[in-house]
């Protein structure tokens, strides 16, 4: 359930987005497979939906999606807040 309801959040834009990362594929190997062969075959979702799933066995590509995606979401924090910076004082707003 919290799976999918992740997956909506990160669709819909109300959450940004994080990575979704499955530990162990013969766990989760099933339901992705199921996913690809059923849903995406019947046009129920897209192939971008299942890009925002990462299966993996190691725990080191786990913890190196997350750093990443921690790293990306900081920079762009920096070059929003720099935007925003050029912005006021572009309009005299010091």
């Amino acid at each position: 359930d919290e799976l999918f309801e992740s997956l909506t959040l990160i669709q819909t834009g109300k959450v940004q987005n994080f990575p979704v990362v499955l530990f162990d594929t013969s766990y989760w190997g099933g339901l992705v497979d199921w996913l690809k062969r059923t849903m995406l075959a019947e046009g129920k979702i897209a192939a971008a939906d299942l890009d925002l799933l990462i299966l993996t066995d190691s725990p080191d590509e786990a913890r190196d999606v997350i750093v990443r995606a921690q790293q990306d979401r900081e920079w762009r924090r920096g070059q929003e807040e720099g935007a925003r910076n050029v912005a006021k004082w572009a309009y005299g707003r010091r």
